[in-house]
């Protein structure tokens, strides 16, 4: 049978440039043995390929140092022998996982596109699918070798180096550590029992969403790998940078980062971490052990100006003296960051678990300090405060984060203003303390209710609607131009009415819920036997449209005030306020829980 053969560059040079043990019968025998092994898996394509990834392990193990040497270009030489082949019908476990993998993906898509999840909630669920298919690769599979694990990592982080950092974005350490075990598992074998079509439509959304120049991210890794990426090759890549760039689509209120020296030690560390949070809290950066510390603090300062974290950023380093990483850091931050010497799974875990139980800057700091085993600094920025308005609400940070988001679309880019979601209960318990005080120019408070801090003016959501005393007017022309204060206003004018708030807010259809949460409010008055006033209804408007949507979603509040009175008389109060709601558990399919109907409870006593 004659069957062409072509033949990459690189097999050429690696061939060629590399120390044989035995005579010419050793490396005749190492060819029959890659075209055979090829032959078997294209046996259908004519002229096969040969590519470094036909090297065998061992061979490439005792050779890397010619494969680090490659600088060529990758142009192919075609052969035409006649030969016989051995042809080897075995099925790897990769084809087996990822069959399983992307039918999983594809009824995430289906979900997605019949708009029953969200972007985020999709986003989770790939992730989790992800992570499941590369540990069933890993873990059924003890033959890969460290050495070529650590080569693939080099020739990828240089990929995206390459396209990446020439964009001005930053790649995650984790995408590097699963694209690596991806490729060494591949082949180019694989059959899926899904419909092709759906494969390429997922291709297509998904390059709508990963804003990142992925046509020469894949033509990098070609020539570095010395690969041809198949569509699923492509389409596994682009799923990673998916669910990397969470952190960045999302404003968080705190962030980590993990900065290492070797090929995989902080990416390993973060996905670990992350995974038993069950949230993504830690990114990574994987450093050449010859990197400088002025090159490691530029490329977390490129990190802090990239990414949206409000409250604080904790970075575990390895290396370098804290004290001059601070000080080069401190111009390039608007928010407290934690410095900590020390990069392990065990520091990782217990600071990541302090960050997502909302625990301040200061009081992680003073944790670690306390432990007496940490070496860790606090550094607080430098430069010009931010002019900034809080946003708060009493029933919980997440319509506090939504409320600013709204406001942020609102107001023009040009303005010299921005809003910061803050939780209600933290400052009312920590009044100027709170970090955020520290570090912007806090002019006034927007909310639900007043926290009552000294000095600062308080915008109630009622007074925006009737802004009878033009009181965020008023503070706008105080801190900006008289002309950008007003056009705030009137887009603000436009923008307020309870239809579009609730809009903002959530999912919910605002007309219906409306008109479905007006007549439990004239229960809930004839229970109370008391009329509730205009802002109390606003606010209750508000709140049960966010709980109806949150308790649809399984999700609950993330904060329970203190309330003796409420406590004591706990279950006549819970009963009556269910009752009244009851028409609603209903239509939705819901129950309350005692924490919902302490919150109706507090909005009702709330006579601000």
């Amino acid at each position: 049978m004659k069957i062409s053969i072509r033949v990459s560059s690189t097999v050429i040079y690696v061939l060629t440039h590399s120390e044989h043990k035995g005579n010419i019968g050793e490396i005749e025998n190492l060819i029959k043995r890659i075209c055979a092994q090829e032959f078997s898996f294209q046996n259908e394509k004519n002229p096969i390929d040969i590519r470094r990834a036909s090297i065998p392990k061992e061979f490439i193990i005792d050779n890397l140092e010619a494969l680090d040497g490659k600088r060529f270009i990758n142009e192919p030489i075609l052969f035409t022998p006649s030969m016989e082949i051995r042809v080897s019908k075995e099925e790897t476990v990769f084809n087996k996982y990822a069959d399983i993998f992307m039918s999983r993906v594809l009824k995430s898509f289906a979900l997605l596109t019949e708009n029953k999840i969200n972007q985020n909630d999709f986003r989770e669920q790939i992730s989790s699918d992800l992570y499941s298919f590369i540990d069933q690769l890993i873990f059924n599979d003890s033959n890969t070798s460290q050495e070529i694990l650590n080569y693939m990592i080099r020739q990828i982080q240089e990929s995206f180096q390459m396209v990446l950092h020439s964009k001005n974005n930053l790649f995650n350490g984790n995408d590097i550590f699963i694209i690596a075990h991806y490729l060494l598992k591949r082949n180019d074998t694989l059959r899926f029992s899904v419909n092709v079509c759906e494969i390429r439509n997922l291709y297509k959304h998904l390059q709508k969403m990963v804003r990142q120049d992925t046509q020469a991210l894949f033509q990098m890794l070609e020539n570095n790998l010395d690969i041809s990426l198949s569509e699923f090759d492509k389409l596994f890549i682009l799923l990673t940078q998916l669910i990397g760039t969470v952190n960045q689509v999302e404003s968080k209120k705190f962030s980590g980062l993990i900065v290492a020296h070797g090929y995989a030690t902080a990416s390993s560390i973060s996905s670990v971490v992350n995974r038993m949070l069950k949230a993504h809290i830690y990114d990574s950066f994987d450093m050449p052990l010859d990197i400088s510390t002025d090159e490691m603090i530029e490329r977390i300062e490129n990190y802090i100006k990239t990414n949206n974290y409000q409250e604080g950023l904790l970075v575990l380093v390895d290396m370098g003296s804290l004290h001059n990483i601070g000080k080069k850091l401190v111009q390039s931050t608007s928010s407290p960051i934690i410095l900590v010497n020390n990069v392990s799974t065990e520091m990782a875990l217990w600071g990541g678990s302090l960050l997502q139980q909302g625990v301040s800057m200061i009081e992680i700091s003073e944790k670690m300090k306390e432990s007496g085993k940490i070496n860790c600094q606090i550094i607080y920025p430098e430069r010009t405060k931010k002019k900034t308005i809080i946003i708060s609400c009493s029933t919980g940070y997440g319509t506090a984060l939504k409320l600013k988001e709204m406001f942020t679309r609102i107001v023009p880019k040009e303005s010299s203003v921005y809003f910061i979601a803050q939780d209600f209960e933290k400052i009312l318990q920590k009044g100027l303390e709170l970090e955020v005080f520290k570090t912007n120019e806090v002019i006034g408070l927007i909310g639900t209710n007043n926290p009552h801090i000294d000095s600062l003016p308080f915008i109630s959501i009622e007074d925006l609607f009737t802004d009878k005393d033009n009181r965020l007017l008023k503070l706008l022309e105080t801190h900006t131009t008289k002309e950008l204060a007003e056009v705030v206003n009137n887009e603000m004018i436009k923008n307020l009415s309870l239809n579009k708030i609730i809009d903002s807010l959530t999912i919910l259809d605002s007309n219906k819920i409306i008109t479905q949460i007006e007549p439990c409010l004239d229960s809930l008055e004839r229970y109370l036997n008391r009329q509730l006033n205009n802002s109390q209804k606003l606010n209750l408007y508000v709140h049960i449209s966010c709980m109806i949507e949150r308790l649809m979603r399984g999700k609950k509040m993330d904060s329970f005030p203190k309330d003796g009175y409420f406590r004591e008389n706990q279950e006549q109060l819970g009963s009556l306020i269910s009752t009244a709601f009851r028409p609603i558990e209903q239509l939705y399919n819901i129950s309350l829980p005692i924490e919902e109907c302490y919150y109706i409870y507090n909005i009702t006593q709330n006579l601000d």
